[in-house]
C-alpha cells in the first residue's frame, strides 16, 4: 500500500481489534513464543549446515519417488544414520538468557554443541535453548549446562514444544 496509507490502516486495524484485546508486542515477545512453540528460524535454527532430518523436520521430506537436489544425500543420512538431532532444552538462566552460539557442555565440561536460538518463554516460565547436540545426548531428560557469560547454568533436554504440544490451541 502507500506510505500515506499506513497511519489510517493501523487505525482500522485497531478499533476492530480492540474487542478482541489486540496488542502491540515486539520482536523478543514473538521469538519467546516460537521457542515455546518449538518453530524453527532461518538463519538461527535452519541453515545449510543441517539437514532437516538433523532439524527434526522429518515429517516435511517426501524422499520415495521423488528426485531433486540433495536427495541423493539425504537418502545416505538415513541410510547412515544421523551423528546429531536439535535438541530443546531448558536452561536454568537467572539473570543472564543465552541468545545463540553459548556453547553446551557436558558433565564433564566438554563442549558438546552449540545454542542456535535461546529466549526465556514467559508462558511457561523457564528458560529455552535449541542446540545441535549428539545423537545420545538429546534425548529428554539429558542433564547438560550452558555456558553463558562465563557462567555454567543446568540446562535439561525436554521434549518439544513445550506449550500446547498437541496444538490444541492452535488448531482452536
Amino acid at each position: 500500500m502507500p506510505v500515506g496509507w499506513l497511519r489510517h490502516v493501523d487505525d482500522r486495524l485497531r478499533e476492530a481489534g480492540e474487542p478482541l484485546g489486540l496488542v502491540d508486542f515486539g520482536y523478543r515477545a514473538l521469538d519467546s513464543m516460537r521457542m515455546e512453540k518449538g518453530y524453527r528460524l532461518f538463519g538461527a535454527d535452519l541453515s545449510p549446515d543441517h539437514t532437516p532430518f538433523e532439524a527434526g523436520l522429518d515429517r516435511f521430506v517426501k524422499l520415495e519417488g521423488r528426485s531433486f537436489v540433495g536427495a541423493d544425500a539425504l537418502r545416505r543420512q538415513l541410510d547412515e544414520g544421523l551423528s546429531v538431532r536439535l535438541a530443546c532444552l531448558t536452561v536454568d538462566v537467572g539473570d543472564a538468557i543465552p541468545h545463540g552460539d553459548e556453547p553446551v557442555l557436558d558433565d564433564e565440561g566438554t563442549v558438546v554443541g552449540y545454542v542456535s536460538a535461546a529466549e526465556y518463554g514467559h508462558v511457561v516460565e523457564a528458560g529455552i535453548a535449541l542446540a545441535y547436540l549428539p545423537l545420545e545426548l538429546a534425548t529428554a531428560g539429558t542433564r547438560l549446562s550452558v555456558d553463558v557469560l562465563g557462567e555454567r547454568h543446568e540446562a535439561t533436554v525436554v521434549d518439544a514444544p513445550l506449550y500446547d504440544p498437541g496444538d490444541a490451541k492452535l488448531r482452536a
